[in-house]
């Protein structure tokens, strides 16, 4: 941390107050403050990054899609789940335009929305942004790895708050296959998976 203090306290002297490099800097101090937990002091980090790419960037640029995503990000874990949506709404508009409507990166953004719905307890609307996430993850050229096993996971867990257990099993099953495509059979994954489906069709 002093590292980065010390190379802020000299950018700040000698560039001016809407350089790029200083708005990195001040990214990089509110990593930091996330990772120690000093929500507050990352958000007042955060909002300096945007005030500055605010005015040097485009309307459209992956640089502003980050940086609402890092204090969506912060929000979440602060609890402030209707600020977090605002970010990361803000994210996934900047990076439709930037990326194709196959890109990865728009399935992790749905996959976040969706997360702060589940966690909000609007499973509905989970619902609907975790399946807007496998569509994209199953047109990609990646459609076979661990975060679309993590996606059927999810599609299932969200199905069992909404009381639709066959809907739930169904995607546990997907869940199961696609862990056994990417781990060996004694892996964690695979035996977490299935032992969540076994739950379910016990409550059957």
């Amino acid at each position: 941390m002093s590292y980065f203090s010390k190379a802020l306290e000299i950018q700040e002297k000698s560039l001016s107050s809407t350089h790029r490099d200083l708005a990195n800097v001040y990214n990089n101090m509110g990593a930091v403050q996330d990772s120690l937990g000093n929500y507050s002091m990352a958000l007042s980090f955060y909002k300096k990054v945007l005030e500055i790419r605010e005015k040097v960037l485009p309307a459209v640029h992956i640089d502003l899609a980050i940086i609402h995503l890092n204090i969506g990000i912060t929000h979440y874990r602060m609890k402030n789940y209707s600020t977090t949506l605002l970010h990361f709404q803000k994210t996934f508009e900047n990076q439709e335009k930037c990326f194709s409507p196959t890109h990865i990166m728009l399935a992790d953004i749905c996959d976040k929305i969706a997360m702060t719905y589940y966690s909000m307890k609007n499973h509905s609307n989970a619902l609907l942004h975790y399946q807007t996430s496998l569509n994209i993850r199953q047109k990609s050229s990646q459609s076979i790895r661990p975060d679309t096993a993590v996606n059927f996971y999810n599609i299932a867990k969200t199905f069992e708050h909404l009381n639709q257990y066959h809907e739930a099993i169904e995607y546990a099953q997907k869940a199961v296959d696609m862990a056994r495509l990417l781990f060996e059979c004694d892996h964690s994954e695979v035996k977490e998976n299935q032992e969540y489906l076994d739950k379910l069709r016990q409550e059957l």
